[in-house]
């Protein structure tokens, strides 16, 4: 049985590389260069970005990232997928659109956040939103805007206690950076003492992240934050310095 997949992955490897199967891309030369870091643009006709195979997402068929991200991710999968260890992408690009229904949906209690709902008890927008900042991104700052950043087999933490989880965690620490992709939510300790908690299943190509962030901190502001509830409590919480910008010390 496992021969059978290898021989599977082989194939859909060989045909991904060199035969384009469904990564087709598309071309827009008009994507503003800030409208991309809020994600206020239509990847999927940005020529700078790739669909994915199937394969490689547990048959989900809408994702999209930048192509040099996903060619590095195809060889890291398939270095770990020699090792016995399988790699599925659950999230890749994000608009602000997406974003946006993440955030509201767990702001308007249809959603959790780390299992549970937000509070009754938390009456200002600034509560609010700093609940739901443990674990979720406001529109127009999450890394996935870019086409840069994957997560990978499980957004649970539980999952990664289990023996599975532990192995594909283990591997990825281990291997991941030499294909170019970092975890940017590491634990917090003395150099990053703020900002989301730990998120094992995130991972983000640096090559090419490592610019944008830099390109984020100089042109974006306060005022782009706009058209999504608690909007208004970005500034007060210091959205970009607190989350955005504490992340690994490795990815700055």
């Amino acid at each position: 049985m496992y021969r059978k997949i290898q021989l599977l992955f082989c194939f859909v490897f060989i045909c991904t590389n060199f035969f384009g199967c469904d990564a087709q891309t598309k071309t827009d030369d008009k994507t503003d260069p800030k409208q991309y870091l809020l994600g206020k643009f239509d990847y999927t006709k940005d020529k700078d970005f790739v669909q994915l195979d199937s394969f490689y997402t547990d048959d989900r068929k809408d994702f999209y990232l930048r192509k040099e991200t996903y060619e590095a991710y195809k060889k890291m999968f398939a270095a770990a997928f020699k090792d016995s260890v399988k790699l599925v992408i659950i999230s890749a690009e994000r608009s602000f659109e997406d974003q946006k229904i993440i955030w509201e949906n767990k702001w308007n209690g249809k959603a959790t956040i780390n299992g549970k709902r937000i509070p009754y008890n938390l009456y200002t927008n600034v509560d609010k939103a700093k609940y739901i900042l443990q674990s979720g991104s406001m529109p127009g700052t999450s890394r996935h805007h870019w086409g840069t950043d994957i997560d990978l087999n499980s957004t649970e933490k539980e999952y990664f206690e289990t023996t599975k989880g532990k192995l594909i965690y283990s591997w990825l620490k281990q291997n991941a950076k030499k294909f170019g992709f970092y975890q940017p939510y590491t634990p917090f300790d003395s150099k990053r003492s703020k900002g989301y908690d730990e998120e094992m299943w995130h991972w983000s190509y640096l090559p090419s992240a490592k610019a944008i962030l830099g390109n984020y901190r100089k042109n974006i502001t306060y005022k782009d934050f706009t058209g999504f509830l608690g909007a208004d409590a970005a500034e007060k919480l210091q959205v970009i310095e607190d989350y955005v910008m504490s992340i690994n010390s490795e990815c700055k």
